[in-house]
């Protein structure tokens, strides 16, 4: 039996689940507010992302910014390899890549163009 009842949104369609690890007081204070106003935590945390990337795309992070900085790093990375590792090809680089980024929750959709860019 639930007595204190949040209010959710049951839409689970296209989400993905964040872990995150929060200090003990935060955790606490988070617990007691949506306990206390009636609301989940992922709500609060949904849209305070939804500000943070909002304000983000503001200061000219867009996903196309974002991927291109992700390149720069795998070709410096890639350069660095191929010198200390002249067995390794740059097929055998950018499949280990795809599972890197894949682990890292990377859509499909955005591995492909960060794959192609390399």
């Amino acid at each position: 039996m639930t007595i204190l009842k949040c209010s959710s949104n049951k839409k689970k369609v296209d989400t993905k689940l964040v872990g995150v690890l929060l200090p003990l007081e935060l955790h606490s204070f988070f617990s007691l507010y949506t306990v206390a106003k009636g609301i989940t935590k992922t709500t609060i945390v949904n849209d305070e992302l939804k500000n943070w990337v909002h304000s983000t795309q503001i200061c000219g992070d867009d996903e196309n910014e974002l991927i291109k900085e992700i390149v720069v790093k795998i070709r410096a990375k890639w350069n660095t390899v191929k010198i200390k590792t002249p067995g390794k090809t740059l097929w055998d680089f950018k499949r280990e890549l795809k599972t890197e980024l894949r682990l890292k929750g990377i859509s499909e959709q955005h591995i492909i163009q960060i794959i192609k860019s390399v």
